[in-house]
This record gives structure tokens, C-alpha cells and sequence, in this order.
């Protein structure tokens, strides 16, 4: 997103996108059409320039970081001023290339990004199995746990903390200092 066509043009045409493994979705003039196309095909990676009417590129920035977290942000500006660079630091942006750049440059920064988007991409993936195994382990304790109560009638019932906490039962929140994470609870049915 820049507000001079020329440099735009010069970023599609010089920059080996296909290379990078990655694919120019839209380009904008000012900030206000850039928020409009982001919204429309949720990119994962923006190049801004700071300086844009409409809304500049902190502005930008700033609704980005609110709508869409995931998105990597770039920022490519012809203007030293570092209190835009903290600025857009305070925003989680680590890219800041000055115009103008040279092309193994501009590689070099896509190049680490995309592989923080693998990076990321990877970790969600591997939290997400985690998740799934963590759901399916507190199904397998409730469903034991439930066996148990019904197998002993008015008989006492020993079940471990860690089955108490996968059932959310109430003993799970008394504190007991001292006692070892998997010593049982006592829990007494009455059964008629």
C-alpha cells in the first residue's frame, strides 16, 4: 500500500513473488482502500508505507493489528523518523525498510516472513492436535470416572485429583497442601 503508483509497480514487477512462494493480492493508493481490500482477502502478510492520505500507515496499522492479529506487516517508507519505527513496533511490527530498498533486501525480509508464517502455522497446528488429544484424554477419565460411581454402590469411591479436575467435581477446588497431585479424593454415593 502506497500512495505512489510507481512504486507499487516497481514492487510487482522486481520482486520474485512466485519465487517466494507467495502471490500479490491487491495494491492500494491510500490507507482507507487498503483497510477495504485486507477485510475482503484477509492477506497474510501487508507492505505499507507510512505516509498515505485517507489513513496513514500507523493508522492502518493500528485497525490491522485489532481485525486481523495473524497478519504480518511490512513497512516501507522513504522517511527516517524513528518514532514511526517504535511506533509501528508498539503495533508487533518487526519489518521496517527504508526506501528505497534493493531487491535481495526486500527478499530477504518476505523470505523471514514467510517462514515465521510456517513457523506459526506449525506451532497452530501442533496446539490444536494437543488440544484434540487433551479433549479425547477428559472424555476417556469422565467416562471412567462415571463407570466407577456406577460400578460401587454405597460403597467408598476413590478417584484420583486428576480424574476429579477432567470431571469438574466439586472436591477438585477444596485446597490440600501438602498432598501429592494424585492422591484420591473420597466421594461417597448414596444409591437407592
Amino acid at each position: 500500500m502506497d500512495d505512489d503508483q510507481n512504486v507499487i509497480n516497481g514492487l510487482k514487477e522486481h520482486i520474485p513473488w512466485r519465487q517466494l512462494s507467495l502471490n500479490v493480492q491487491g495494491s492500494a493508493l491510500n490507507g482507507g482502500e487498503a483497510l477495504k481490500k485486507i477485510r475482503e482477502r484477509k492477506p497474510d502478510i501487508v507492505i505499507t508505507d507510512v505516509y498515505m492520505p485517507a489513513l496513514n500507515g500507523l493508522e492502518l496499522i493500528q485497525k490491522i493489528r485489532k481485525e486481523f492479529p495473524d497478519i504480518h506487516v511490512i513497512i516501507y517508507s522513504a522517511y527516517e523518523d524513528f518514532e514511526n519505527a517504535r511506533q509501528a513496533m508498539k503495533y508487533g511490527v518487526q519489518h521496517f525498510l527504508l526506501k528505497p530498498a534493493a531487491v535481495s533486501e526486500f527478499e530477504s525480509v518476505l523470505d523471514t516472513v514467510v517462514n515465521e508464517i510456517k513457523v506459526e502455522e506449525k506451532q497452530n497446528k501442533l496446539l490444536q492436535y494437543d488440544r484434540e488429544q487433551i479433549d479425547k484424554y477428559i472424555g476417556h477419565v469422565r467416562d471412567s470416572f462415571f463407570r466407577d460411581m456406577l460400578n460401587k454402590k454405597r460403597h467408598e469411591l476413590h478417584i484420583s485429583k486428576e480424574k476429579a479436575r477432567a470431571v469438574g467435581h466439586p472436591a477438585q477446588l477444596q485446597s490440600n497442601r501438602g498432598k501429592h497431585f494424585n492422591d484420591p479424593i473420597s466421594v461417597f454415593e448414596k444409591v437407592r
